[in-house]
């Protein structure tokens, strides 16, 4: 059990090197944590009102049949529910990789802002589907 506290605390001591060393950190972190927020939050307002009419909504549309794909409206929480995994395991990656490979460390962080941006983009056109 030392080891693992011992890891955890190495990892968390790198984080806030990371953080303090340079600016490219602290902007990716804040714009992927804002852009996590605003995923969970547009289906929580508009597509929770619509659990009670709806039970089942478009998920997906195709342009060549329509709209493909129908789900409870809790599937419309997927991608936030994805973009925090994604944003906390890209988050321990940038903090490991930090003192051997800044690179890519870089590259995580970068990365995950871009798919972050995906699924937010995924979500807006889903709560469009809905509207």
């Amino acid at each position: 059990m030392t080891r693992f506290s011992d890891a955890i605390r190495r990892t968390i001591s790198s984080y806030a090197d990371l953080i303090r060393s340079s600016a490219l950190y602290r902007y990716t972190t804040i714009a992927s944590l804002v852009l996590v927020a605003l995923t969970v939050a547009l289906p929580a307002w508009k597509i929770m009102p619509l659990r009670e009419t709806a039970p089942f909504i478009p998920l997906h549309y195709n342009i060549y049949i329509g709209i493909d794909r129908f789900g409870p409206w809790y599937f419309a929480f997927v991608p936030g529910a994805l973009g925090a995994t994604l944003l906390v395991v890209n988050t321990l990656f940038q903090a490991v990789f930090f003192r051997r490979e800044r690179v890519l460390s870089s590259f995580f962080a970068v990365a995950t802002v871009f798919a972050e941006v995906a699924l937010f983009v995924a979500i807006v056109l889903t709560v469009l589907l809905n509207l």
